[in-house]
């Protein structure tokens, strides 16, 4: 008697659904994942202001002493001078 394996043996409905059904799980995984994923966790990047207003905010931060504050902002006063006769 010879072995045919009919209707029980591997056909293309077999192979599609063992390629199918991981990427259906795999789907559903990054659909999940991307609906609940905390948005927040990624900086936002706020505009950024004038250089004298970065100036002032470094100031009242303490990043800088308020002698570089004076130099630094008669700098930028001379620089947006001469961009307004230039």
């Amino acid at each position: 008697m010879m072995n045919h394996y009919g209707s029980y043996g591997w056909n293309g409905w077999m192979l599609m659904a063992m390629v199918l059904w991981p990427v259906l799980i795999a789907a559903g995984i990054w659909a999940v994942v991307a609906v609940t994923r905390d948005r927040r966790a990624t900086p936002e990047r706020k505009p950024e202001g004038s250089p004298s207003d970065i100036l002032k905010e470094r100031l009242a931060r303490g990043e800088i002493s308020q002698q570089e504050y004076v130099e630094t902002a008669a700098i930028l006063d001379n620089d947006t001078s001469r961009a307004a006769h230039g």
